[in-house]
């Protein structure tokens, strides 16, 4: 029984370890890692705005493309509309013309 209040009180001991204080060395050192800290954030900061440039300049690229395929797309429209119209009109002229032939040559 004494044995175990003997090694009780030891590791009771060991539990309560003597405060360190806080020396220069160590204000010294944490100051400088506040100073890594601040320079690093600001690095990271100063990279976040470069990343939101690219951004910006992929996004004008983007528009411009477009821009440039709707204008691509509406001229093929209009090749296509013109060509529909060109075709009605001939077989216009040409019903017309036929029908004067034949009509010219009492065919009708």
């Amino acid at each position: 029984m004494v044995r175990l209040l003997l090694l009780l009180i030891v590791l009771l001991g060991f539990g309560f370890a003597k405060e360190v204080s806080f020396t220069q060395e160590d204000r010294e050192r944490l100051r400088s890692m506040e100073i890594r800290i601040e320079r690093l954030d600001t690095k990271v900061d100063m990279g976040f705005q470069q990343i939101d440039k690219r951004f910006q300049q992929m996004e004008k690229q983007i528009d411009r493309l477009t821009q440039i395929m709707i204008a691509i797309f509406g001229g093929q429209l209009l090749l296509i509309a013109t060509i529909i119209g060109l075709i009605l009109w001939d077989r216009k002229n040409e019903d017309k013309r036929l029908y004067g032939v034949l009509k010219k040559y009492n065919l009708l």
